[in-house]
């Protein structure tokens, strides 16, 4: 026997999302300017590592175009545009704000000549099915409405044999061997991390947002799961940052 979902309900949802979505729009576009400066002091500069690696992880055997969803600055879209197989890269995001720093990124990188700006959401991908051999995104997931929904655009984006690469901050596992750092770290991330972003952003509450996002979001196998659920097969898991950065590479069969 089915059950009708109260239409208060079905309203409330439709409320959290359109809220969620111009509450993360209104935040990057605001913490824009000093994004880059942040995630290299809060990583030690590790963030431009895991980018590159993302890429390379996530390379397809066929050449075509390739799209950064949530591309913010850029620096993944760089990236991707310096990939062999790549002839066209596509930087979408929904907050102007980050998409004129990332052309400032691509107009100081001479050599790449090959990336368009977008201004679009990832839920809503202006793209034909099976058009994209690449996708990748970075530190997005956890500000999107629905996961479920931009795997689902993605897959959809996809030709057959394209590959997905994921760079996203998820909760740290605490096990009997990383008692001691794992305490280290939500301590750093939920009081320095704060801090840091009101003294060089003066913007407390951004970076209060961060690590909560991240105590909320999906573990790896919950992501993995997602991403198998949505039809993407080879799912591939590689922990960096100790394990507090997750990268995952699909591919769509």
């Amino acid at each position: 026997m089915c059950t009708a979902i109260p239409r208060r309900t079905i309203i409330n949802c439709q409320l959290y999302q359109r809220d969620k979505a111009l509450y993360i729009k209104a935040l990057f576009s605001r913490i824009a300017p000093r994004y880059d400066l942040l995630n290299s002091i809060m990583t030690g500069f590790l963030h431009y590592r895991w980018k590159k690696r993302t890429v390379f992880e996530g390379t397809a055997q066929e050449i075509g175009i390739g799209l950064d969803i949530a591309s913010g600055t850029g620096d993944i879209a760089v990236e991707l545009g310096k990939s062999k197989n790549v002839t066209q890269v596509i930087a979408l995001d929904f907050a102007m704000p980050m998409l004129k720093l990332a052309q400032n990124r691509i107009t100081q990188s001479r050599r790449i000549s090959n990336i368009e700006l977008q201004l679009a959401d990832a839920l809503s991908l202006p793209f034909t099915d099976n058009c994209l051999t690449r996708v990748t995104t970075g530190f997005s997931l956890r500000n999107v409405v629905s996961v479920a929904g931009l795997f689902s655009e993605t897959y959809r984006v996809l030709k057959p044999n394209g590959t997905f690469a994921i760079l996203e901050a998820t909760p740290l596992k605490s096990t009997r061997w990383n008692k001691l750092f794992s305490w280290a770290f939500r301590f750093y991330f939920h009081h320095v991390v704060p801090f840091m972003g009101a003294v060089l952003a003066n913007d407390r509450e951004a970076y209060t947002y961060l690590p909560r996002s991240v105590d909320n979001f999906y573990t790896p196998t919950e992501l993995i799961n997602m991403l198998q659920s949505t039809g993407f097969s080879r799912v591939r898991y590689i922990p960096v940052g100790f394990g507090t950065t997750s990268i995952l590479i699909a591919t769509k069969l």
